[in-house]
């Protein structure tokens, strides 16, 4: 899984020395690396589409209860060999996320009475793939011994998500900052499970 985040970090990083593209930070879920490419050119004022990219550090896919919870189901060592198995404990990395969004941007050029110059709102929907890892540590109990044995299972979630957001471009700098919400629904592993994201974040266009 990490070699697929990074092969992903490679194409994209080599793709941005093409013109319209941001790059920035993103702070949120996933807190890390933002990238947006405007199609058909540069943005304008009038709207335009993007597809957008941010990678980096998600929330806690599950909390640790539940991973403590699904132990019984993931196990997969020693099981035929063991007359009883008790959790000792579970640890859990940090968990990556990875998103990808089409995105439908306009302009707000009045909110109210107040005219507005650079700041829009989007909309749009895509695809996320996220990833943890959690090491069990167990006592398998046979023929009166007991054994302790660690297993690693990887929680792998893959779904489709839409997003909603606002982004306000400085007039005369190349920088924008922007704010997010997005509602993602599982696909696997867990079908139907809702998650709400959200994010804030600033980009410098290239």
């Amino acid at each position: 899984m990490k070699s697929f985040y990074i092969a992903c970090l490679v194409f994209i990083a080599s793709s941005t020395y093409a013109q319209d593209w941001s790059v920035g930070v993103r702070l949120g879920d996933p807190s890390g690396i933002s990238l947006k490419k405007y199609l058909g050119g540069k943005k304008t004022y009038e709207g335009f589409n993007a597809v957008e990219v941010s990678f980096g550090r998600a929330y806690v896919l599950q909390g640790q209860g539940a991973y403590n919870r699904k132990f019984d189901s993931w196990h997969n060592a020693n099981d035929e060999q063991c007359d009883e198995r008790y959790l000792v404990s579970s640890e859990s990395n940090t968990p990556l996320g990875l998103q990808v969004h089409y995105l439908v941007q306009e302009n707000l050029s009045q909110i109210g009475t107040e005219n507005i110059k650079g700041l829009d709102w989007y909309y749009g929907f895509g695809g996320q793939i996220r990833s943890q890892s959690i090491l069990y540590t167990y006592r398998c109990k046979k023929d009166g011994s007991s054994i302790l044995y660690t297993e690693k299972v990887s929680d792998i979630d893959l779904g489709a998500d839409g997003v909603i957001g606002l982004e306000y471009k400085f007039d005369g700098a190349p920088i924008s900052v922007y704010a997010d919400l997005t509602l993602f629904m599982e696909i696997a592993d867990d079908p139907f499970l809702f998650w709400f994201q959200s994010g804030i974040g600033v980009r410098y266009e290239l």
